[in-house]
């Protein structure tokens, strides 16, 4: 039975092991850098349309406001759905947190969860 050759202790010891190991990582993961560098270096010369413009552009929309009957529009409200204003804050706080994310055409940005692709890294 062929024996089987030695552990390189000195070379254990030393995580000589590890270093190639972990230089040969960085070397994958430059050569990943660079490829995704040279795939955006393409695109971004790419010819561009005037569909390809409107599909990254964001148009923006006016706001109109809701309405109201003309004997109501200087009235406040009489309801409060809030117990202590305490808990208005907290929900408040809570509402401008989650807004990031939220697009929509009313004034209070109520919508759908949206994320701008164009503004993603690459």
């Amino acid at each position: 039975m062929p024996h089987r050759p030695s552990t390189p202790i000195h070379e254990v010891l030393e995580y000589r092991f590890l270093h190639d190991w972990l230089n040969d990582m960085q070397t994958i993961e430059a050569a990943r850098v660079n490829a995704k560098k040279e795939a955006t270096k393409a695109i971004s010369g790419a010819y561009h349309t005037k569909s390809s413009w409107l599909k990254n552009a964001k148009i923006p929309v006016e706001e109109k406001p809701l309405w109201k009957m003309p004997r109501f529009r200087n009235v406040e409200a009489a309801v409060d759905t809030f117990r202590r204003p305490n808990m208005r804050q907290k929900a408040l706080s809570a509402h401008e947190l989650d807004k990031v994310p939220r697009e929509g055409v009313n004034a209070f940005e109520q919508g759908v969860y949206t994320v701008n692709t164009t503004s993603l890294p690459a």
